[in-house]
Order: C-alpha cells, then structure tokens, then sequence
C-alpha cells in the first residue's frame, strides 16, 4: 500500500446525479447506512486523500449542500448519465486532475487517488481506472482535466457511453484485487443489507 503525508493536487468528483431507477429512484448518496448517509462516509475517505471535493447532484441540492462542499449539477438536462457529470465537474476543477467516484460506493480505498494518480503519472496515462481483478470499475477513475473539450464534443454528438469515450485516449487500468469490497456499490435493498452485514461483523 503507498504511503504519503499530504493531500494529492486533485479534485475529487463525487457523482451524486444519477436517476437511481435501480433503487426506485431514490437518491442513492442520502441512503443511510450505519447511521448516516452513504456520502458521508464517502467524503470521509476522500478528504484524506485529495485537494478539493465536489458533488455533482441534480436534486436534493440543500442535502448535500449541509456538507459544506461545492455542489453542482449536469449542464445537459435529463439525467444523461455520469459523462456529463465528469464534464460539468472539469469545468470546475481547480487541478489538473479529476478524481471521479460514485456516491454510492461506501468503502472506497482509503489508497484510491494515489494509486490512479501515480499509476497515470508513470504510464503515461490519460485516464487511470481501478480493476478489482475480475473488471474494471469506469466510475472509480482519474482523468486529466484537459480531456474536456474531447468530451464536450463527445457529448455533443449524442455519445454518452462512459467505456468507449475511456477507450478513446490512453488508459491505465490499476490493480485493486486486494481490495474488491472496495467498489461495493449500492443499487439495490440486497446490496445495502449486504453493507450493513459487512459492517456489523
């Protein structure tokens, strides 16, 4: 595991935008887990790790605003995916680099941003995702922020596939195998019990 004394020069981007059709559209960042919202235990482990956090959310905005983080939302309307919540959040980045994550994902890596950030930084990577060793996990990912005007365009022509625009530049897939449960996420009432019984025992 890597050890470091300071926080990364990264924007950490908690997407918090989502429909949740999965979770009969509940606001899956607000879900309470062990007493307390999923995202704060999000935040919790980022603000170890980075410079700044953001939450990109198109509803419940004074929830997330209690927080004390900038809060933002799609510029594209309709719920077009988490694409145009990574876009929005490099717009207002204020690093180079962009540490994209879900809300709904309550045992992050406490090592996520500097395994990416490093693991792009020797590679020569524009992109940096996590691989818990049986897939990749596009959502746990660190991206250059200078990517957005590709992205832009992207979106533009009606393109919200996260995969193949990731697949468009040079990427790294970082090995996270001995830490699967890390990108445990929460799209169903199965999967939060599942949480709960993980942290009651």
């Amino acid at each position: 595991m890597y050890q470091y004394r300071e926080r990364l020069p990264v924007t950490a981007l908690i997407l918090a935008g989502g429909r949740s059709s999965r979770f009969n559209e509940q606001d899956k960042g607000l879900l309470i887990l062990d007493n307390r919202p999923i995202i704060s235990r999000v935040i919790n482990v980022l603000k170890k790790q980075v410079k700044d956090i953001i939450i990109c959310a198109n509803r419940n905005r004074t929830d997330y605003e209690t927080y004390g983080l900038p809060v933002i939302a799609d510029e594209i309307s309709g719920y077009q995916g988490p694409l145009a919540g990574i876009s929005v959040g490099m717009k207002h980045a204020e690093d180079p680099w962009l540490l994209v994550v879900p809300c709904d994902t309550p045992f992050i890596p406490d090592d996520l941003a500097i395994r990416l950030y490093y693991g792009a930084h020797r590679s020569g990577a524009d992109i940096a995702v996590a691989h818990d060793g049986k897939r990749a996990h596009y959502l746990h990912s660190m991206l250059k922020t200078s990517l957005k005007p590709d992205l832009d365009e992207h979106l533009a022509a009606g393109k919200l596939s996260v995969n193949r625009w990731f697949a468009d530049h040079r990427l790294l897939e970082v090995d996270f195998s001995d830490q699967q449960q890390g990108f445990h996420n929460i799209n169903t009432q199965d999967d939060l019990h599942q949480a709960e019984d993980w942290i009651s025992h």
